[in-house]
C-alpha cells in the first residue's frame, strides 16, 4: 500500500513539473507592437538562419508559452521554427534545472524499484 502512495505522489510530482516547464500553461500570443519591434531589431531577418522573409513565426525563447515579455520574442521563418519546435536544432540545449528533475526522478524511481524487488525476494 504504501508503495502505491509512493508511485501516485511521484506521478503527480511529474505532472506538476511538466506544467512548470511551460508545456502545458496557458498560450498567449505576442501583441502585434511586440512582433513589429522584434522584426524591426532583426533587421527583417530569421533569428537563426538569418536569411529574409516574408513569413514570419513568432517564438518563445524559453518556451514559456505564457510570458510575453517583448526579450522573450524573436521573429523565425517557418522552416526555422518547426526545426526548433521539433528540437531538430544542434545549439538548442536545455535547462540545466530541467534535467536535474529529470535524473532525481529518475533516481527516486530506481530507488522505489530496488524496494520493491527486495519485498518480493
Amino acid at each position: 500500500m504504501l508503495n502505491l502512495i509512493i508511485v501516485v505522489v511521484i506521478i503527480q510530482f511529474m505532472k506538476s513539473l511538466q506544467k512548470e516547464n511551460g508545456k502545458h500553461r496557458e498560450r498567449r500570443y505576442f501583441p502585434a507592437s511586440v512582433k513589429e519591434d522584434t522584426i524591426r531589431k532583426q533587421h527583417h531577418k530569421c533569428a537563426i538562419c538569418k536569411r529574409n522573409t516574408s513569413v514570419w513565426d513568432f517564438d518563445h525563447k524559453d518556451g514559456n508559452r505564457s510570458n510575453n515579455n517583448p526579450s522573450n520574442c524573436q521573429a523565425l521563418c517557418p522552416n526555422c521554427h518547426s526545426k526548433k519546435t521539433h528540437g531538430l536544432l544542434k545549439h538548442e540545449k536545455k535547462s540545466s534545472i530541467v534535467w536535474a528533475l529529470r535524473i532525481g526522478i529518475i533516481v527516486i524511481l530506481f530507488l522505489i524499484f530496488i524496494k520493491l524487488v527486495g519485498i518480493v525476494e
